[in-house]
């Protein structure tokens, strides 16, 4: 019979990963970042090499939230685990159900390379905030599809602006080097 480090089928180890990751959002709610992160990577560990096919958009979000928890610590993890986020949500069917995620992803990205930009040597800034720059311009253009087909949902009204505020950030920043 297999032991408890061999549950029974697949779909009962990614019964367990949804928990990890709502205990990681949970945490990372609380401000326990730390653990936040340990249970959402416990949580990727368990699609293992299943990738999407067994994840699906939860495996896609897992890494979107574990990107934003990272961002506050660990720029360049976080960088990691939007790039793979945004990988995933650009995966049909994901990317037409909600491309936001994929906005996100990529906002995302851009604020982990504005971290690192502002934290690197200036020999390398400028090139840190161009990346920074074009992967809000890849934000921006969604979002600007989801507005121009009236999908925003409330809470997503200002983000065109918000984005497009960031790409002057990181132009005037690139600018100044």
């Amino acid at each position: 019979a297999p032991g408890p480090a061999a549950p029974a089928n697949v779909q009962t180890q990614l019964d367990m990963a949804e928990p990890q990751a709502s205990l990681g959002e949970a945490l990372s709610a609380e401000g326990h970042d730390a653990a936040a992160v340990a249970a959402m990577r416990r949580g990727l560990s368990i699609y293992g090499n299943r990738g999407y096919a067994a994840g699906g958009a939860n495996l896609a979000k897992l890494h979107l939230a574990l990107g934003v928890v990272l961002l506050k610590a660990d720029a360049a993890g976080a960088l990691d685990a939007f790039g793979t986020a945004a990988a995933l949500f650009a995966l049909e069917p994901v990317r037409s159900e909600d491309p936001s995620k994929l906005a996100e992803s990529y906002a995302g990205m851009g604020d982990a390379q504005a971290k690192l930009a502002a934290a690197a040597p200036s020999v390398v800034r400028v090139p840190q905030w161009q990346a920074a720059r074009h992967s809000y311009e890849q934000s921006l253009a969604i979002w600007i599809d989801v507005r121009n087909a009236k999908k925003l949902a409330p809470d997503q009204i200002d983000r065109a602006a918000q984005i497009q505020e960031r790409i002057a950030r990181a132009t005037a920043a690139a600018a100044q080097e």
